[in-house]
């Protein structure tokens, strides 16, 4: 993006011959998932839980122009998630 461009457009403006070049840092994320599953005659019943993005990393989702401040603002990935379940199979 060509940042003075754009300041004196109020709008974004981007450079199209470099649109390939910048590159986010590497993704990192570490998730745990403990589970039971308990057989029965009829039905498997199970119970989990998943812990995404255990260590909390701070990943980009985006980074974009916010023509009111004349800034970039970067928005991240949700960090520690916690999702739990439980199945019943037929």
């Amino acid at each position: 993006m060509d940042e003075s461009a754009s300041q004196a457009k109020r709008g974004v403006v981007n450079k199209v011959n470099e649109a390939y070049k910048l590159r986010q840092q590497d993704y990192f994320g570490t998730d745990v998932k403990i589970s039971h599953k308990k057989n029965n005659k009829h039905y498997i019943q199970e119970w989990a839980l998943d812990i995404q993005n255990v260590f909390n990393a701070q990943n980009i989702l985006n980074q974009i122009w916010n023509p009111k401040t004349g800034n970039h603002v970067t928005n991240y990935q949700i960090g520690l998630f916690l999702v739990s379940f439980s199945r019943i199979y037929f």
